[in-house]
């Protein structure tokens, strides 16, 4: 993978090491975003909106009412666009960047079900990580091996295993994705040493 910003990384005695990085290859047309946007027109220039809607007069206002006592369960959505662009079920601390832009909505055909108040919060967690996305925050690991020809002593590193695609992820969540990317290393040294194995038994 060519476009990665490193977060950590780490090589062990044996040759395997690891590395964790920015997904910046993530391909965001991948994301199956779980709720639908009903927002204005002008939040179409910074985010996908799949109802346009607005509040220019009463009529409008009560045809946004209408199309929201038709879906499950809908939270304010704002947006906020100064460089970088993040949403969030909260108001943000900038009057003259941000402001509320429509509505997350899960509509009737929404495999999420409930009671109002458990939906609400399952799409407020749908926000967040949508806007996490929006952000950049993805993460991915590599792990490697570098071996050292035997003749000329030059050494290559390898990708023997890699995902990515990790949304929402921030520092705290990094000891626990670490120990994940040691438990596919242990995989792989087992495969290594039980291959060895086979190989002398065999001689």
């Amino acid at each position: 993978m060519s476009d990665w910003r490193e977060i950590n990384s780490h090589e062990y005695e044996d040759g395997y090491g690891y590395r964790l990085f920015h997904d910046d290859s993530y391909d965001a047309s991948d994301y199956e975003r779980g709720f639908k946007i009903y927002a204005t027109t002008g939040a179409a220039r910074y985010i996908p909106v799949d109802v346009s809607i607005s509040a220019a007069d009463a009529d409008e206002e009560n045809h946004v009412q209408d199309l929201l006592r038709g879906a499950k369960a809908h939270v304010p959505l704002y947006l906020l666009a100064h460089g970088d662009v993040s949403v969030s079920t909260n108001p943000f601390h900038d009057p003259y960047d941000s402001g509320q832009c429509g509505f997350a909505v899960l509509e009737q055909d929404s495999p999420v079900d409930g009671d109002r108040a458990m939906m609400e919060l399952v799409l407020e967690r749908m926000v967040n990580e949508y806007n996490h996305l929006l952000r950049g925050n993805v993460i991915a690991w590599q792990v490697t091996k570098r071996t050292v020809c035997e003749s000329c002593k030059n050494s290559s590193v390898d990708i023997i295993d890699s995902c990515g695609g990790y949304i929402g992820f921030d520092f705290k969540e990094l000891d626990s994705l670490v120990n994940e990317v040691i438990d596919v290393i242990s995989r792989h040294r087992e495969a290594e040493h039980a291959s060895k194995s086979t190989r002398s038994s065999d001689d």
